[in-house]
Order: C-alpha cells, then sequence, then structure tokens
C-alpha cells in the first residue's frame, strides 16, 4: 500500500510539471490580472505575484511528490508572515491559494483531488513553527557573545565581528562551538528579521557576506591539521543559493582531518557528477534548505548511483533546514543518511 500511494504521488507530482505553464497562465489570469491586484499594486505587483504563483505551485508539487502536508502549511504560514510583514493583507495569500486549489481542480482526476486536498487545509496554530527568534532564552555559555556578534552583523561592523569570533575562540571554545552557537544562531535570527521586515534584504545579504568572510579568514589562520585519506565532496543543487551551512560543513570535516572540496551552491548536475567521477570521495553532502529543492537532490543522487566507478560508490549525507520538519524524508530520496547539525554529522562519520 505504501509503494502505491508513493508512485501515485509521484505521478502526480509529474503530472503538475507537465500541466505547469497552463495552470500558469490560468493562475495569472485569475490572479495576477485581477482589476484590485493592478489598482493597489500596479504592474511591478503583477510581478511579482506571477513570481509568487510559480513557487507555490513548485513548493506544492515537491510536497506532493513527498506526502509531506505539514511543509506545504509551514510554507504558507511563512508566506503569510512575510506579506503581512509587509502591510499586504493576509487575505491576498488566501486568495492565492483558493485560487490554485480552484485550478487544479479543473484538471485533475477524483483520486488526484483527493490527493491534493490535505495540503489546503488551513494549520493548526499548535505544530506551526514559533515566530519567536530572541536568544535571550538560551542556555549556551556563549549567548552573550552571539548577541554582540548579531549586533555587529545588524549595522555591518565587520571588524567588530571579527573581533568577537575571535575572542571565543581565545577563550577555549572551539570552531564548532562558535559555528553553532555564534554563526548559525545569528543567522537564524537574521533570516527571522528579515522574514518579519525588520531589515531588509541589502542588509540580510551584508550579514551573510560579514559571516562568510570571518569564517575564510579564521580557518585560514587556524592549526593545521594532518589530512587524512579521507576524500569528501559537499556542494548544493542547481538551485539551491544557501551556501553558508554548506561552507561550514566543509571547514569542520576539514578541520577534522577530511581532505575536501567545496563545490558551493546552485551547481548544475552534469558538473557535480564531472567531480565524483574524477575526484572519487569516500563522502558526498548535499545541502538543501528549500524543500522545493529535494526533488533535484534525488536525481542526483540516483545519478551518483548509476555513475558509481569500479572505486566504489560514495557514502551520501544530506544536511539542511529541509529536513527539519521531515528528518526520514532522506531514505526516501536515496540518501545514506541526515545530519541534522555540525555535531551530528561528525557521530555519524
Amino acid at each position: 500500500m505504501k509503494d502505491t500511494d508513493e508512485h501515485a504521488r509521484h505521478m502526480l507530482a509529474d503530472k503538475l510539471k507537465f500541466l505547469e505553464s497552463k495552470i500558469l497562465k490560468e493562475l495569472t489570469t485569475n490572479c495576477c490580472l485581477h482589476p484590485s491586484i493592478l489598482q493597489e499594486y500596479g504592474e511591478l505587483g503583477k510581478s511579482h505575484c506571477e513570481k509568487d504563483l510559480h513557487y507555490h505551485l513548485s513548493f506544492l508539487r515537491n510536497a506532493i511528490e513527498f506526502g509531506d502536508t505539514t511543509s506545504f502549511q509551514h510554507y504558507v504560514q511563512w508566506t503569510g508572515n512575510v506579506l503581512k510583514s509587509r502591510n499586504i493583507a493576509h487575505e491576498t495569500i488566501e486568495v492565492f491559494f483558493n485560487q490554485l486549489a480552484t485550478v487544479l481542480a479543473t484538471h485533475l482526476s477524483e483520486p488526484e483531488k483527493k490527493m491534493v486536498r490535505p495540503f489546503f487545509r488551513k494549520p493548526d496554530p499548535e505544530f506551526l513553527p514559533s515566530n519567536n527568534h530572541s536568544s535571550s532564552t538560551s542556555t549556551s555559555p556563549l549567548v552573550i557573545h552571539q548577541e554582540v556578534f548579531l549586533q555587529a552583523l545588524l549595522v555591518g561592523d565587520r571588524h567588530a565581528a571579527k573581533t568577537v569570533a575571535l575572542e571565543v575562540l581565545a577563550n577555549g571554545f572551539s570552531l564548532l562551538d562558535l559555528y553553532i552557537e555564534v554563526f548559525q544562531q545569528s543567522l537564524y535570527t537574521i533570516g527571522h528579521l528579515w522574514e518579519v521586515n525588520r531589515i531588509s534584504v541589502a542588509q540580510e545579504h551584508v550579514a551573510t557576506a560579514i559571516t562568510q568572510y570571518i569564517m575564510a579568514q579564521i580557518f585560514q589562520s587556524g592549526k593545521s591539521v594532518a589530512v587524512s585519506l579521507k576524500k569528501g565532496i559537499i556542494t548544493g543543487v542547481e538551485g539551491e543559493f544557501h551556501q553558508v551551512g554548506a561552507r561550514m560543513v566543509a571547514d569542520i570535516l576539514e578541520a577534522h582531518g577530511w581532505d575536501i572540496q567545496f563545490l558551493g551552491s546552485n551547481l548544475p548536475q552534469k558538473s557535480i557528477l564531472q567531480m565524483v567521477q574524477e575526484y572519487r570521495p569516500a563522502l558526498v553532502g548535499i545541502s538543501v534548505t528549500m524543500f522545493v529543492n529535494l526533488a533535484p537532490v534525488k536525481d542526483l543522487i540516483g545519478e551518483i548511483r548509476r555513475c558509481a566507478s569500479d572505486h566504489g560508490t560514495p557514502r551520501v549525507l544530506v544536511g539542511g533546514s529541509a529536513f527539519r520538519l521531515r528528518p526520514t524524508v532522506y531514505r526516501e530520496i536515496g540518501a545514506d543518511g541526515f545530519a541534522s547539525d555540525l555535531r551530528t554529522l561528525l557521530t555519524s562519520l
């Protein structure tokens, strides 16, 4: 029964992909060209509306493929928060998803409609992610350092941020502690502040750039570690633009003796496969921030398995925020394991 349900979900996801342009055309007419949208937000609003609809449909298609109603409901809630914080009526998101459900109904069979229906139920507030990202209740011994580092990011002070990071290491904390307790927590807060429109996208980019700069500075000046024979590749897939988390993984593995090739993010599958064949790693780590990117990761893992050479197939581990709500989905996409954080990663090797 489980295999039958999974096959049906995959078939429906493929159908939605095939009908994507037609569905989007209908949605654009119903939503983005509606007189109220044009009157209120103009041509720029229409353009944003079209992009949003494309992303809504992509996210729904991937959620259906992996049978994950919760992730889609959280996505709807997050989208509503973003719109509300930008003084866009919450009803707008309801109109979008009501129209999406209506248009889909004209293209789906009764069994397919039944499959899609749970994704459009209103999420239970009890199961929605908390909007409170404050670090004030943290029990970490580095909470003060994290708060000061966060303030340095918010004002764009690279020197102050670097000073905080160096102080953490000087006080005997590890690179792992610094990455998890200071960098990661600060960037989570930065992301939340952007979501609720308290900082601009430019400030968010500056905070990310400063963190990446400090990571490079600290890692290059760190103590050298004897490199073992263990080789690994850390990468993102095409369409994955977040790379700080993956960079942290690469740094921590190198600090523990691995010979790592960090490929960055938004890389075509062909390029990743070529690197895997040439480098012959024992480990391939794939970072996935958005749930919508799970399908290309599944394709990549399948190709890695098919292209395995006489030197063996590398172990494939996945990580990133796409798995937080459903940590067992890694099995469905063919990965060997999922690391929820950097400490878990080290214990799983």
